[in-house]
């Protein structure tokens, strides 16, 4: 007996949870019978029943319609993903292209800067001839 008890509260304590968390989430011109607050209060002090009956009437219902004879889909307009879209595979080209120019004056100021560095060297220590 004490099994289902237990049964019955993890029950009541997960729909309690999922019936919050969709309420919390759900926006203000959704809900049908009651505003958010009065059904999050229900949810809270009505065991078991408050999370069933905002499954059952919280929200208004979705209108799905499905296209027919005579109705065309609606779909959005389609936005070109980044690989397909020639302006922004020209800019990756052009960052590249800059990127790589600034590595190459980099390493050609390093090189000299070494060289500079290394003839210092040379005039300073003395010849093992």
């Amino acid at each position: 007996m004490i099994r289902v008890w237990f049964l019955l509260f993890l029950l009541d304590l997960v729909l309690t949870i999922a019936a919050l968390i969709v309420c919390s989430t759900t926006e203000d011109e959704e809900f049908a019978v009651f505003p958010k607050l009065i059904w999050m209060l229900a949810i809270v002090f009505l065991p078991l029943l408050g999370p069933i009956l905002w499954f059952a009437y919280g929200r208004q219902p979705r209108i799905r319609r499905r296209p027919g004879p005579g109705r065309a889909p609606q779909s959005a307009p389609r936005q070109l993903a980044p690989d397909d879209d020639p302006a922004f595979l020209q800019s990756i080209a052009d960052r590249q292209r800059e990127s790589t120019e600034a590595d190459r004056e980099l390493m050609r100021k390093w090189e000299a800067d070494l060289r500079r560095r290394e003839e210092e060297l040379r005039k300073q220590s003395p010849t093992d001839e």
